[in-house]
């Protein structure tokens, strides 16, 4: 078997005179960056500059697809040019081009560029062809990087409107620029973000959108002639009839509701529409800088009407909580009751001759939870593992009308899946790329964990700080007539209970992505083994040894069976096609 090629042994550009140059544009998505060129402008100064000064394009990889949404934009840009349009867009298919719609301030946001420095760093691109540098980074860090790969002679570097050489003082010059870029960016956020401050403590609307409202001139928020009625039935529906938001959301539209897309449930659910204090006349605005503003709109002669009341505001909050609480009551106490190990297997994995997806099925699943009910008070670490066995279990399609002619029996997989594995062989090096694969995707996954940890933390502290100001405002709730007692008490509660939720909302985030790669890693120790281990084990590791292997599987009732191997593990199987395709092979049963 050929030795896997290492990150060492790719050659870097000091080794070689042929410098390949891929070209990235990119265009921010905040206005207050008023760049000139747009994506496609800055494609064509790149293909011009590299015509006239004879650099080779590097082409476009396999997997590096094209972006549909931005060949429309080349098309749109270049409508009056015919020839220019068919030019740009045929050489923007043909070489390798990354367009990015992100902004550059904050290091790490732009996947596309992040992914062209890792290719640089393993020696994959040795060229890189820009606009400007701020295209390329618009901070100090990200800056540094760039500077960093050319001084290595990691990469070569080209732009289009900026003279850069590969010395020490074109080094110095790029340096300067990625500062001074990195200050017009800030200095442009100071200024939107004062402006911004001021507009709001004015009440006039600065970006924030309310549902029901539109703007008049002076920006001021007035009620929308539609959809401030329709919005205050709405409220009506959650408060007295406690409807669902499907079912509002549903009422709203019939009733004519006017907008760029439908209201949904999800759509109230992202804007916090229940929560929001706006409503009742108390709009709350929290900054990039921390500072947090409340504004009351009340009592202003602003146009401003509120939709509902402050008591009725206060209500609606304690029946969340309510309904909150005994959600999450109900969710716990279903979650005891699922059949986790009869889970079906990841999606794709498993499907009939016709392309449907099969699933796990059980004769009468409540039958085997009293077993192991029982059996639980024995050994409260039985699971439901040891109470089913593999006859009783069946792979069946979704749909009711397929289950005859699509049922499989799980030993008849099994027993065909066993032969299979026969042929399997590992090797210490293939363990080490699954290992490293495995992990690299891991990481990924501990970056949407900590990303989700960060936002409880963020929106934790916030609570805390709208407490304290609230209780201090209102020193703490003394010389208060009884009716203002009891609102104050509302409010109180709200910020305690939403505290409660976010509490229990962190507590939640488990650690499954660890506890997935020491599975994983201890299944692939064992899988060296992989025949007897498949002979002894249970349906439950049966299925973790698919989801490792196994790409798809393809059950035919009655007819050869298809397995295609996960590509990381095609050598292992000595009757696998040697070379360039891979074609999953064909096992009569």
């Amino acid at each position: 078997m050929p030795r896997r090629r290492s990150i060492q042994d790719i050659p870097k550009i000091k080794n070689t005179n042929l410098v390949e140059y891929v070209i990235y544009a990119r265009k921010s998505t905040e206005d207050d960056e008023k760049q000139k060129e747009s994506i496609p402008q800055q494609l064509e100064q790149c293909f011009r500059f590299a015509e006239n000064n004879d650099l080779l394009l590097k082409p476009r990889p396999a997997d590096f697809p094209p972006d549909e949404e931005l060949i429309r934009q080349i098309e749109a840009a270049f409508v009056g040019d015919t020839q220019k349009r068919q030019e740009i867009r045929n050489k923007y298919i043909e070489c390798f081009v990354i367009g990015e719609v992100r902004s550059a301030k904050i290091p790490g946001k732009r996947e596309k560029w992040m992914t062209l420095v890792n290719l640089a760093k393993i020696g994959k691109i040795n060229g890189l062809l820009g606009y400007a540098p701020d295209r390329f980074a618009r901070n100090l860090q990200e800056g540094g990087e760039v500077i960093q790969l050319a001084d290595d002679r990691t990469v070569d570097l080209k732009f289009t409107s900026f003279a850069f050489e590969n010395n020490a003082s074109g080094h110095m010059m790029l340096g300067i620029f990625f500062v001074f870029a990195e200050h017009y960016s800030k200095k442009l956020s100071e200024d939107s973000l004062r402006g911004t401050k001021q507009k709001s403590l004015e009440g006039k609307r600065c970006g924030a959108r309310k549902l029901g409202y539109i703007s008049d001139d002076e920006d001021y928020f007035v009620p929308h002639y539609k959809n401030f009625p329709l919005l205050q039935k709405a409220f009506k529906r959650k408060i007295y009839d406690e409807w669902g938001d499907e079912m509002i959301a549903d009422e709203m539209n019939k009733d004519g509701w006017e907008d760029k897309s439908p209201i949904t449930n999800k759509r109230m659910s992202q804007m916090r529409l229940w929560d929001d204090t706006f409503f009742y006349g108390i709009w709350v605005r929290d900054f990039r800088d921390g500072e947090e503003l409340k504004i009351d709109l009340r009592n202003r002669d602003c146009g401003f009407q509120p939709i509902i009341t402050e008591e009725e505001f206060f209500l609606l909050q304690e029946k969340l909580v309510e309904r909150n609480r005994q959600s999450r009551k109900r969710r716990k106490s279903l979650k005891t009751k699922r059949l986790d190990c009869i889970t079906p297997l990841p999606n794709g994995i498993l499907v009939n001759e016709k392309g449907e997806k099969m699933n796990f099925t059980l004769p009468n699943p409540k039958r085997f939870e009293k077993k192991l009910e029982l059996l639980q008070k024995k050994n409260p670490e039985t699971t439901l593992a040891d109470v089913v066995e593999t006859h009783q279990i069946k792979f069946k399609t979704n749909k009711k009308d397929s289950e005859a002619t699509n049922s499989m029996n799980f030993d008849l997989v099994d027993d065909f899946l066993g032969q299979y594995f026969k042929r399997f062989k590992i090797t210490e090096e293939l363990k080490q790329a699954y290992l490293y694969a495995l992990h690299q995707e891991v990481d990924k996954e501990f970056a949407e964990e900590d990303k989700k940890k960060k936002r409880i933390e963020l929106l934790k502290n916030r609570n805390q700080a709208q407490k304290r100001a609230f209780l201090k405002k209102t020193d703490f709730g003394q010389n208060l007539n009884a009716q203002d007692k009891i609102l104050w008490e509302r409010e109180r509660e709200m910020f305690e209970s939403r505290e409660r939720g976010l509490h229990e909302e962190e507590a939640q985030i488990s650690n499954e992505v660890r506890d997935e790669i020491l599975e994983h890693t201890a299944f692939f120790e064992l899988l060296s083994a992989l025949p007897r281990l498949w002979k002894r084990a249970d349906y439950v590791r049966k299925r973790k040894i698919c989801e490792i292997l196994v790409s798809n599987i393809i059950l035919n009732s009655g007819k050869p069976h298809k397995v295609a191997i996960n590509p990381i593990f095609k050598e292992c199987f000595n009757d696998l096609v040697a070379g360039g395709g891979f074609e999953p092979p064909t096992y009569g049963l």
